[in-house]
């Protein structure tokens, strides 16, 4: 809210739970900081070392969000995958040191390639989850667990249902991390700072802005049917 005590009257939303969004953010930005103080929960959780190999595995909403954040976060290298070409252009305008078609090529092979056989120090999934809303199910997972490095982490951001087959001795030597969300108010302000002096970029990712109540359900429409839009 730019106007913080135009809520006092309503007893529902506390003071302390109303953030400040300076003018420098739009509302369309705005808009976007609840996925992004996701993706910024995920980076935490990761605990990135200065210098580390960060993949990326999907280039979405999350992903290009992680992606960004990553880099503010001290990562070294950025390795990003996608299977669409605009977004893959996107990525790399936004950050990305190498990014790898998953349409075109193995991004396994790729990966395992540009770290010389070492694998990643830290690998993001955010492609994962229900084919249906065109997701790659468990695939881009079994890739996470491929590239990894011995020693090194992957972050689940997808939501994943059904029964996973793998090879278990992808886990051995091997931290698996399963991202539990824990929002707090200093992260939402800290990505608030980011936005507002521009270190990360939202904009360039928006597609859709709609107008009024009565668009909610196209709104919903849209989510649902990534594949579709």
């Amino acid at each position: 809210a730019q106007n913080p005590g135009a809520f006092a009257e309503y007893a529902v939303v506390p003071a302390d739970c109303v953030l400040e969004i300076p003018d420098s953010v739009t509302y369309s930005e705005a808009a976007c900081i609840q996925p992004l103080t996701s993706c910024m929960e995920q980076i935490d959780t990761a605990q990135i070392e200065l210098g580390d190999t960060v993949v990326v595995l999907g280039q979405g909403v999350m992903g290009l969000g992680i992606m960004q954040m990553a880099r503010v976060s001290g990562a070294g290298r950025i390795i990003t995958t996608a299977r669409r070409n605009i977004t893959l252009e996107l990525s790399r305008r936004l950050g990305a040191d190498e990014v790898i078609s998953a349409k075109d090529s193995s991004p396994v092979e790729a990966i395992l390639e540009l770290t010389r056989g070492r694998g990643a120090d830290i690998v993001f999934d955010t492609a994962g989850g229900s084919p249906e809303v065109g997701l790659s199910g468990f695939e881009t997972l079994k890739q996470a667990l491929q590239v990894v490095r011995r020693g090194g982490k992957v972050i689940s951001v997808a939501n994943y249902s059904g029964i996973l087959e793998i090879e278990s001795r992808l886990f051995r030597n091997k931290k698996f991390y399963s991202m539990i969300i824990n929002y707090s108010r200093k992260t939402a302000e800290h990505l608030i700072h980011l936005l507002s002096v521009k270190r990360i970029q939202v904009q360039p990712t928006i597609t859709h802005q709609l107008k009024g109540i009565e668009t909610v359900p196209e709104a919903f429409d849209i989510t649902g049917n990534k594949r579709k839009y």
